[in-house]
C-alpha cells in the first residue's frame, strides 16, 4: 500500500490488520471516513491534571497513491469474497489490483449506462435462438450485486468446489479456467446471498416483457407470483429448448451433410447448396453444447459436398471435382477454398444469367416474353389458364383484349369462331405453330448448350494432351505439366471424363437428328 509505519500502525489499531479486514468496510464511505479520522485525528490531553489543556497530535500521513490503492484492495476483497477464492498474500500484489480495477470501472461504466429493452420472441424466431438473443442481453445487465445477471441462469446452483483453490491467472483476478472476472462471477456467485431476490424479480421482469403475447407466456405464469426469473428461464429453455429440439436440428443439419443431392439440374444454385452445408455444419456446432453430436473435420466436411455432387454429369461441375480431390493440402481440407473455386463452375447459375440477358423465361414448356405493364398493372404476355383465372376482372378484360389483338402473342380467333383471349396459342394453326417455333428455340438452346459443355471439355482434354475419341487399347499420357485447376491430373482419371464427352456427343447428335427430321417432314 505504500503506507509509513506509523500510519500502518494506526490503521491496524483501528482494525484493519489483514486484507478480510477489509469486508468490515464495504462502501467507499466507511472507507474514507478512516482516511478522515487519520488525517485529522483527535486531540488527547496535555498531562495527567485535570485541568490540562487537550493537545494537538500530529496527522497520519496516507500519500495519495495509497488512498487509491487501500480502495482498490477494498474492492478486489469484496470481489474476491463473492466468488469463493481464499485470499493468499500473491493475490494482493498491486499488478492483480491494477488489472482488476481496469475490469471492474469497465463494468460499472456498463452498469450506469440505460439498460434498454430485452429481445423480443416473435413467431418468425425460434425459442433456442431467442436464448441465445437473450443471454447475450443478459451480460450487458447488472444487477444489485454489481455483477451480470447471467450468474441467475447458469445450469447449476451450486458453485464449483475447485474455485477456492483454483490457480489464477498470471497477474488477473480470476482463475485460468475463466476468461474474465464476469466470466467468473457468472459461474461462482452464490445464490444465497440478500440481494440475490432483487436480482431475480428483475430477470423475472425481463423474461415476462420479452415473452408478453407469445405462447411461451404461459409457460412463465406459475413463476409470476413468486417473481422468479431463474425458474421462469430454466422451464422455458426445458420445454421449448430441450434436447428433444436439439436432437431434431442435429437430424436436420445432418441429412443436409450426408443425405441431400444436388444434380445442377434443378433450379437450386451450388451456392445455395453449399449455404446449406455451412448453415447445417454451424448447427451441429451449436447443437454440441446441449446434447452429444459428431462435428464432421475439415476434410469430412469438402468429402460431404463432393458425395452430394455424385448424381452431376456437367463437364465443368465433374473437372472441378477431380481437381479438388487431387488437391489435397489445400481444397480437399478447407470447405471455403473449395467453395470459392467450384461456385464459378455452376450450371445452374450459368444458365439463370443467360435467361436474364435474353429477358425471356421458359415455364413449363410454353415460352413466356417479359412483357410491359398495362393500364390495370398485369403483365402483357401469356398467362396459364389458372393463374389468368386469380386476375381481378379489369385485368382480365385488359389481357383479353390484347391477346385478340396480338397474334403472335396468342391472339386469334378459334375454329369456332370465338376468341382465344388469355388461353395463348393452343387449339388453332396459328398455335401449333408457335408451339413447334417455341420447341426448335428449345431445341437450338440445348444445342449450344451442349457445343459449349463439349467445348469446355475439349479444353479440359487439350490442356492434358489427349484426343475425346481414344483408340481401343490405346495409352492415355498427360502432357508435361499438364493440370486440370491447379494440381496434375493422372491418367486413370481421364477415361471417365472422356466417356462423359462421348455421352453429351451422342445426345447431341440425338437432338440435332431430330431437329433435321422435323424440317425435312412436310
Amino acid at each position: 500500500m505504500g503506507l509509513p509505519d506509523r500510519t500502518r500502525l494506526k490503521l491496524a489499531a483501528e482494525g484493519l490488520t489483514t486484507p478480510t479486514d477489509f469486508i468490515d468496510f464495504p462502501d467507499k464511505d466507511d472507507l474514507d471516513a478512516l482516511i478522515l479520522k487519520c488525517l485529522k485525528p483527535a486531540k488527547i490531553a496535555g498531562g495527567a491534571a485535570a485541568n490540562a489543556r487537550l493537545r494537538e497530535v500530529l496527522q497520519f500521513e496516507i500519500p495519495a497513491r495509497s488512498e487509491v490503492r487501500l480502495n482498490c484492495a477494498r474492492l478486489i476483497i469484496k470481489y474476491y469474497l463473492q466468488v469463493g477464492r481464499v485470499v493468499e498474500a500473491d493475490d494482493m500484489f498491486w499488478a492483480v489490483l491494477k488489472n482488476f480495477m481496469e475490469h471492474w470501472k469497465a463494468m460499472k461504466e456498463k452498469k450506469s449506462e440505460p439498460v434498454g429493452n430485452p429481445p423480443k420472441l416473435t413467431k418468425d424466431l425460434a425459442v433456442h435462438k431467442w436464448l441465445e438473443q437473450f443471454a447475450q442481453d443478459l451480460e450487458e445487465v447488472y444487477g444489485a450485486r454489481d455483477a451480470p445477471l447471467t450468474y441467475l441462469t447458469r445450469p447449476n446452483v451450486a458453485v464449483p468446489v475447485d474455485v477456492a483453490t483454483a490457480v489464477r491467472e498470471v497477474d488477473q483476478p480470476y482463475a485460468e479456467i475463466y476468461t474474465s472476472i464476469q466470466e467468473e462471477m457468472k459461474f461462482c456467485l452464490s445464490h444465497t446471498h440478500n440481494l440475490m431476490r432483487a436480482d431475480n424479480a428483475s430477470l423475472f421482469h425481463r423474461i415476462d416483457n420479452a415473452v408478453a403475447g407469445t405462447d411461451v407466456a404461459a409457460t412463465i405464469a406459475p413463476f409470476r407470483k413468486t417473481q422468479d426469473g431463474r425458474g421462469a428461464y430454466l422451464a422455458i429453455k426445458g420445454q421449448h429448448a430441450g434436447r428433444h429440439i436439439w436432437d431434431k436440428i442435429v437430424k436436420d443439419a445432418t441429412y443436409v451433410l450426408t443425405v441431400r443431392k444436388w444434380t445442377g439440374t434443378a433450379s437450386i444454385t451450388m451456392a445455395q447448396h453449399l449455404a446449406a452445408h455451412r448453415k447445417s455444419y454451424i448447427a451441429l456446432m451449436e447443437a454440441s453444447i446441449h446434447t452429444p453430436t459428431e462435428i464432421p473435420n475439415p476434410r469430412q466436411r469438402v468429402t460431404h459436398v463432393l458425395t452430394s455432387f455424385d448424381t452431376v454429369v456437367d463437364p465443368k461441375v465433374l473437372a472441378a471435382m477431380a481437381a479438388v480431390e487431387l488437391d489435397e493440402l489445400n481444397m480437399c481440407i478447407d470447405f471455403e477454398v473449395m467453395a470459392a473455386y467450384m461456385l464459378p463452375h455452376c450450371p445452374v447459375a450459368a444458365k439463370s444469367g443467360k435467361k436474364n440477358a435474353l429477358g425471356a423465361k421458359i415455364s413449363s414448356g410454353v415460352a413466356v416474353l417479359t412483357g410491359k405493364k398495362g393500364k390495370t398493372g398485369v403483365t402483357l404476355c401469356y398467362h396459364e389458364p389458372k393463374l389468368f383465372h386469380k386476375l381481378p376482372k379489369d385485368q382480365k378484360a385488359e389481357l383479353s383484349e390484347w391477346t385478340k389483338n396480338n397474334r403472335e402473342n396468342g391472339g386469334g380467333k378459334r375454329k369456332n369462331g370465338g376468341t382465344q383471349g388469355h388461353y395463348g396459342p393452343a387449339g388453332n394453326q396459328t398455335g401449333r405453330r408457335v408451339k413447334a417455333k417455341v420447341v426448335n428455340e428449345q431445341i437450338a438452346a440445348m444445342s449450344a448448350s451442349h457445343t459449349a459443355d463439349l467445348a469446355v471439355m475439349q479444353a479440359q482434354l487439350d490442356l492434358m494432351g489427349v484426343s475425346n475419341a481414344p483408340q481401343a487399347g490405346a495409352v492415355i499420357k498427360p502432357s508435361v505439366g499438364a493440370t486440370i485447376g491447379f494440381v496434375p491430373a493422372p491418367a486413370l482419371l481421364l477415361p471417365g471424363l472422356v466417356e462423359t464427352a462421348r455421352i453429351a456427343s451422342v445426345n447431341l447428335q440425338s437432338i440435332l437428328k431430330k431437329k433435321a427430321v422435323k424440317k425435312a417432314a412436310p
